[in-house]
């Protein structure tokens, strides 16, 4: 079930054969879609070693399907 503030996990799909740098995103088992390929920069640093997750900020019923779910992509902070 989507919920604000849910944690969303994201997996770096290379193979894609749409998408090069496709990211898939998903809750659970469950894929929800690909971050946008448009400025899609998470790729590049999950390829250099770097972990992304994401979180649900908003969600809204809307016309438009990408408005449904707003996230944060953050970046796993080493230590």
């Amino acid at each position: 079930m989507l919920t604000r503030e849910a944690m969303l996990r994201l997996v770096r799909e290379p193979a894609n054969p749409h998408d090069k740098r496709a990211v898939a995103v998903y809750i659970g088992l469950h894929k929800l879609g690909y971050l946008p390929r448009v400025g899609n920069t998470a790729a590049y640093l999950m390829d250099g070693g770097h972990t992304l997750f994401a979180c649900i900020t908003r969600l809204r019923e809307s016309r438009n399907p990408w408005g449904w779910v707003k996230m944060e992509v953050l970046l796993e902070q080493k230590t």
